[in-house]
């Protein structure tokens, strides 16, 4: 049930005309809805993918929000000058990063705590789940980066 509503100047508007999701949260829930969206593209991203491999994608998202801003023309990237020259070194240290974190097969880290101690011999003996869903993992983490970029 629409009811009328009297403004100042004497007219009368529909209280429910021009109400969208938008007009109705208050302005902090706007700014948190793209990160509790991230976190939950990351959530899903997380459970088709390995923790290994999503992680990787965390370190992307600065790379991300620069390419954005540089794309929607909110920062300008220019090589003549010293700060454009440094936003470039960044991104590529960034990607240089990310590309020795995702590349680089190190030797593996022991703890040494006894936790082999804690188990049960049938989850010593079950083989961890295989994660069939890469390609649909891959691209909730592409949406989580594009969601910590807005």
């Amino acid at each position: 049930m629409a009811a009328a509503v009297s403004t100042s100047s004497g007219r009368h508007n529909d209280a429910l005309r021009g109400c969208s999701l938008v007009g109705v949260l208050q302005p902090q829930e706007r700014d948190a809805a793209p990160v509790i969206l991230a976190m939950g593209l990351y959530y899903y991203g997380l459970r088709g993918t390995n923790s290994t491999y999503s992680v990787v994608f965390l370190n992307l998202i600065p790379i991300i929000t620069s390419m954005v801003a540089i794309l929607l023309r909110v920062e300008k990237l220019v090589f003549r000058k010293w700060h454009g020259k440094m936003k470039l070194l960044g991104i590529v240290a960034c990607i240089g990063g990310t590309m020795v974190v995702s590349i680089y097969k190190g030797k593996m880290l022991h703890h040494h705590w006894l936790t082999h101690l804690l188990r049960s011999r049938t989850q010593v003996a079950a083989t961890p789940a295989a994660h069939h869903n890469m390609v649909v993992g891959t691209l909730f983490l592409c949406g989580s980066c594009l969601g910590y970029a807005f």
